[in-house]
């Protein structure tokens, strides 16, 4: 969905959520809490019974140098484990504590006082007392100390010892190149009574007041907006904080079925901070999968800005105690711990970097360097990407009835027809093409003998192909409602915790069962054959690749860090067998194999926090894959979002299907405002006109640079020096050199482009 409606569209939701909640907690007696922050006083977390130690900072003089390389010097504190890492290119000193000078000023009391003192902060329960609530805790609260400190090669190890809970968490913190490596290792936490909730690790690194800074918080909610660092809070904010799942809630623990969510998912594992000419960009390197990304701006419980990763190990879910599932109590999954180490990186950018373009060009070299991503080639026209609709089908009298949207043979003449009037590159997404159409999910080949079967398929490829253009088929393996494969929900679908199947949301109100990523990975295998027997070039994936959950069926058990693994050898496996791999709002672990997203977020969740939406996500990955926004024919505001696609490096994409959209309305996946072919042609031929000279030599250019440059006029600089305006506003933009129409752009071509 688009900015531009968006913020109606939450209030809406979030309003309609609420009375929903109200109602049907009234008729199952459910006892719930509205939570606003994850903090004691508005979450009703208890803290530990002892005062714990005073709050304070270390002293300077308690720092030892540990580990060195060209940019950076670490030192730290044995008695903490806090660490001070000095930039040696400008003489910064990073610290994982605030300022001291103005941690004495600010006039912090009670738990937070030690919150912000502290080099970890962790959430606790006692699984034996029934009535025990979650304890919110930290290095001083706790009476704790550091154990077996020792220095290893590029910095030190350490175990934070914590008598009032029971705890044992062992840490390990290295340095290499530009950034700094902070580790939980899993291996060797220890919990006595209470059951470990989560830590934040440095959860103060680079906290800062806002006063004088010109600043802001990154944090990936959406394609990436910024907290701007503000002096004065607006009051209703003061006891929220940022806080969201990385790649999406796992529904496993979800406390209710509402597919409904109101912030947008998180599909990068980052964030970051700028303040004045300093600034870094953190990577969640390892067990991101079980992490939330936590934001506060300053004048909330405290007067930092700060911004860290919380390492879940355990979670709440709801446990339903009769057979119609409406009685139940919630609780925790007391008899284990998730995933493996925990381990964060912080980049350290340069003074000329210090801005969220250079946190995305951090982040892209991070995705070549480590991730194996490698830079496009060159083409010299940019594609348009097509999908075409076969069919689908809608609730019946006595029986489902099949709506025939789209045959191969229609198909041909549509690619025929823009390639007669110029559209020199086409990517084609076939989707619905399976029998019974597009939400038969499970089903696989053989393609619906009633738009042409496999043979249409054969024709449909081969002309695509002399026309220059690839053809991907759409598959939806990760849900299925049809049987196919052999699938039975009772033996093979994703079970909670709480023993019940899991199912998805599609369309307008319909649900299919959630499929056990290792059947997933069993039924495929035996199907890449019968794929490139019809010479495509790819596969579209949607789930897979998106939706990472823990299972806990029996037959197929797994966590979400084995979920996510499971998820990349199957599409390690398609892009062997098949060359190509076509995400669809994939998390990022999923970038190693894919070779384009399509409907990649370019929006964010428009809350009271987040105040500036900013292309991260297309920053980091143009020029490395392709992608593409929501479809043109489907925008709530063409001629703005269109600005927005341009704004971003997006290419066009388009929907079609032979019949008008009206025939397709009770279909039960279809969604769409406009799609009939006759009444899109001639636009998206002038939109892929528009686009091919904007952007056939910038396809494999980096987006080095990226700012507002009023509220409405935006610049979009590419690494040849190619520079795109885009006028969001009523009124002609100028300046000594430039001038950029009402809701308009002006491309100007750098010296390499020329």
């Amino acid at each position: 969905m688009r900015r531009f409606s968006k913020k109606a569209v939450v209030i809406g939701i979030t309003a309609a959520i609420l009375v929903f909640i109200l109602i049907v907690a009234a008729g199952m007696n459910i006892k719930f809490e509205l939570r606003l922050a994850e903090s004691p006083e508005s979450a009703k977390v208890s803290t530990a019974q002892s005062d714990g130690k005073e709050a304070a900072l270390p002293e300077s003089a308690a720092f030892k140098p540990v580990a060195e390389t060209e940019i950076i010097q670490l030192s730290v504190d044995q008695a903490t484990g806090h660490f001070i890492a000095k930039d040696k290119r400008n003489g910064h000193e990073y610290t994982t504590f605030p300022d001291p000078e103005q941690w004495k000023k600010a006039g912090i009391k009670g738990l937070w006082k030690q919150h912000t003192a502290s080099p970890i902060m962790f959430q606790t329960l006692n699984f034996n007392d029934s009535k025990a609530q979650p304890k919110e805790s930290d290095l001083l609260k706790d009476d704790g100390t550091v154990k077996d400190f020792e220095e290893i090669e590029n910095g030190y190890r350490l175990t934070y010892e914590l008598p009032n809970t029971g705890l044992e968490i062992p840490v390990q913190v290295t340095i290499k190149d530009d950034y700094i490596e902070t580790t939980v290792l899993r291996e060797g936490i220890k919990e006595s009574i209470n059951g470990l909730i989560w830590i934040r690790l440095f959860p103060f690194f680079e906290a800062v007041e806002s006063a004088g800074q010109d600043g802001y918080m990154f944090v990936p909610d959406g394609g990436g907006a910024l907290i701007t660092f503000k002096e004065q809070v607006s009051s209703a904010i003061q006891t929220s904080i940022y806080q969201a799942s990385v790649y999406g809630h796992d529904k496993a623990f979800r406390l209710n079925e509402s597919n409904l969510e109101t912030r947008s998912r998180i599909v990068m594992p980052v964030y970051g901070m700028k303040s004045g000419s300093t600034g870094f960009i953190a990577v969640l390197q390892e067990g991101e999968e079980y992490a939330d990304i936590v934001a506060a701006p300053a004048g909330v419980y405290t007067s930092f800005n700060w911004v860290t990763s919380q390492m879940n190990y355990r979670s709440m879910f709801y446990q339903t105690t009769n057979r119609k599932q409406n009685q139940g109590y919630t609780a925790y999954n007391e008899k284990e711990l998730f995933g493996s180490d925990r381990t964060t990186r912080y980049y350290l950018l340069p003074e000329d970097e210090a801005n969220y373009s250079g946190m995305a060009g951090r982040y892209r070299d991070y995705l070549m360097e480590d991730k194996g991503i490698q830079r496009m080639e060159s083409a010299p026209f940019i594609p348009l990407y097509l999908t075409f609709l076969g069919g689908d089908q809608e609730k019946g009298i006595l029986t489902d009835r099949y709506i025939k949207a789209t045959t191969t043979n229609q198909a041909e003449k549509m690619l025929r027809q823009l390639s007669d009037q110029g559209v020199k590159s086409m990517e084609v997404t076939y989707v619905g093409w399976q029998k019974n159409g597009v939400s038969a999910y499970g089903k696989g080949l053989p393609v619906d003998n009633r738009i042409g079967g496999n043979r249409g398929m054969e024709r449909f490829v081969k002309l695509a192909h002399e026309l220059g253009a690839s053809v991907y088929l759409d598959t939806e393996y990760g849900l299925n409602n049809t049987g196919a494969g052999g699938f039975k929900r009772n033996f093979d679908g994703i079970v909670n915790l709480a023993g019940r199947k899991l199912s998805q949301l599609f369309g307008k109100s319909e649900e299919a069962p959630l499929v056990s990523n290792r059947f997933v990975e069993a039924q495929m295998r035996g199907k890449w054959d019968d794929y490139g027997a019809l010479d495509i070039d790819g596969i579209s994936v949607n789930t897979i690749g998106r939706d990472l959950f823990s299972d806990y069926n029996t037959k197929h058990k797994a966590t979400r860090s084995e979920a996510k693994i499971l998820q990349q050898s199957i599409l390690k496996e398609a892009k062997d067998q098949l060359e190509h791999v076509q995400g669809n709002g994939s998390g990022f672990y999923s970038l190693p194999y894919l070779n384009r997203i399509q409907d990649l977020d370019d929006d964010y969740s428009h809350d009271l926090l987040t105040d500036t939406p900013i292309p991260f996500a297309q920053m980091a990955l143009h020029g490395l894959i392709s992608y593409s926004s929501g479809y043109a024919n489907n925008r709530e505001e063409h001629e703005r979002d269109m600005l927005r696609d341009i704004e971003y490096g997006s290419y066009p994409a388009f929907i079609f299907t032979d019949v008008p959209a009206s025939a397709m309305t009770d279909a039960y996946a279809f969604r769409y405002f406009s799609t009939q072919f006759s009444e899109w042609e001639s636009e998206a031929v002038k939109e892929y006109q528009i686009f091919n000279e904007l952007f056939s030599a910038v396809q494999d250019q980096f987006i080095v640079s990226h700012r507002s440059i009023t509220n409405r006029v935006k610049e979009t600089v590419y690494e040849n020096g190619t520079r795109i305006l885009v006028n969001y506003g009523d009124e002609v933009y100028y300046d000594e050199e430039i001038s950029v129409p009402a809701l308009g752009y002006t491309l100007v071509k750098g010296e390499e482009a020329s």
